[in-house]
């Protein structure tokens, strides 16, 4: 199992978007296995190689009284939605630049009024969703005249409790900070002692904690780094809090790739088919 962006539903289980083996995972809160559903293929329920990459869960509402589960279908440039049983509801996208295509859609997260937000990375843009896929708005991640290159492209992202939009961009190793569609600044994923410069590997995943601290993955450096506002008001100043290092050998496990808090407020640390809990 090679996941990418896993998270605990509303109803406390483990949804996991297993891209090694084209297919999403539903866990029990102690990593119990319990349903599988996907495979590798073209068709509605099926993925594309080496996909999917993030699956999400939308909150219940009037008109939708059930949750659903959104999932990335990175390779086959879609979106996918399901219930969480594993049957297929619905789809959107397809390979170019419209509004409502993606070029490798990965990060998604679901805001408090259900509304999708989808790390289009190949196109350098978030675009946002209403709870039945239409098309609302989309932002541009790269500023006018910024050469949209692969550092630039959006990898994962998450909301603060201020109700910005933090997006990750994995290549230049910062994170873009948005309030209500426009940029307003960003911050580094490195040692603040070193100017801001960008020290940590491949940051992973991005999670905001109940503390309103940021928890980032490091691959390549097995660890995560859990960043603060520092007293600050701003939600772009943002300083090094300390690191949790995944394990005490530098090649015990296999390289984290993504990080969850559960309903207990306990972080998980996902290193392929192994899981790591911190209290």
């Amino acid at each position: 199992m090679e996941n990418f962006s896993p998270s605990c539903g509303s109803d406390g289980l483990m949804y996991v978007a297993d891209a090694l083996h084209c297919c999403v995972r539903v866990f029990s809160p102690t990593w119990n296995f319990l349903l599988k559903f996907g495979a590798q293929g073209v068709g509605d329920g099926q993925f594309g190689d080496y996909s999917p990459q993030c699956v999400v869960m939308s909150p219940s509402s009037q008109t939708h009284p059930q949750p659903l589960l959104y999932v990335s279908d990175t390779r086959n440039n879609r979106i996918q939605v399901f219930h969480t049983d594993g049957q297929f509801v619905q789809k959107w996208g397809d390979w170019g630049r419209a509004h409502s295509d993606f070029r490798k859609p990965r990060g998604l997260k679901v805001d408090v009024n259900g509304h999708l937000y989808v790390a289009d990375t190949g196109n350098c843009r978030i675009q946002i969703f209403d709870a039945d896929g239409a098309f609302c708005r989309l932002w541009q991640v790269v500023d006018a005249g910024e050469y949209r290159s692969i550092a630039t492209r959006p990898f994962a992202l998450e909301f603060d409790r201020n109700g910005c939009v933090h997006v990750l961009c994995i290549n230049r190793r910062e994170v873009r900070v948005f309030m209500h569609g426009k940029m307003i600044g960003t911050w580094f994923h490195g040692n603040p002692t070193d100017t801001g410069k960008i020290l940590n590997k491949e940051p992973m995943s991005i999670v905001c904690g109940i503390d309103g601290c940021f928890y980032v993955v490091s691959r390549l450096e097995r660890i995560v780094s859990v960043y603060n506002h520092d007293g600050c008001n701003n939600p772009t100043t943002f300083r090094l809090l300390r690191t949790i290092r995944i394990s005490a050998a530098p090649h015990a496990l296999p390289h984290p790739h993504a990080a969850l808090f559960d309903h207990d407020l306990r972080l998980h640390v996902c290193c392929h088919s192994t899981i790591c809990v911190f209290d």
